[in-house]
């Protein structure tokens, strides 16, 4: 694609140099239609990059909000890990905001010492992020970790 760009450039760039190299009357048009044209190559030039930087924006937008309802997530773990350290009867399901980011954490017994946890975290857009892990209260350690991106 850059050697077209190119090679129209350099074919107005000849044309527009003949033209004035003639100096005759009727070429004098020719010398502004070049003129134009070679304006014109560059506003597509440029367009085209500027599609291209958008579409680039938009793709890192989208795992920027993958990347952050992972943490949220992740937190949300992390505070029902803490309520369970500091009561380790306590049950129960948590709903926040964080960081404009919606959590909801539930939990559910698994056996005597193993707590269930869902954790789900959802963006501003459409990025949704699980994460589904189990906690021995007794070890006070993660048992399992299962991550999936919706």
């Amino acid at each position: 694609m850059n050697n077209i760009r190119l090679l129209s450039v350099d074919v107005c760039r000849e044309w527009l140099l003949k033209a004035i190299r003639a100096g005759h009357r009727n070429q004098r048009g020719s010398t502004l239609i070049a003129v134009v044209l070679v304006s014109l190559l560059l506003l597509l030039a440029l367009g085209g990059s500027l599609v291209t930087a958008q579409g680039s924006l938009v793709r890192t937008n989208g795992r920027v909000e993958a990347v952050l309802s992972f943490y949220v997530a992740n937190a949300g773990i992390e505070e029902v890990i803490s309520k369970i350290r500091s009561d380790p009867t306590w049950q129960g399901n948590v709903r926040d905001t964080m960081n404009g980011y919606n959590v909801e954490v539930s939990t559910y017994v698994d056996s005597d010492h193993v707590i269930g946890i869902y954790s789900t975290a959802t963006g501003a857009g459409s990025t949704r992020y699980t994460i589904r892990a189990t906690y021995d209260t007794a070890a006070d350690k993660l048992l399992t970790w299962v991550e999936r991106t919706l």
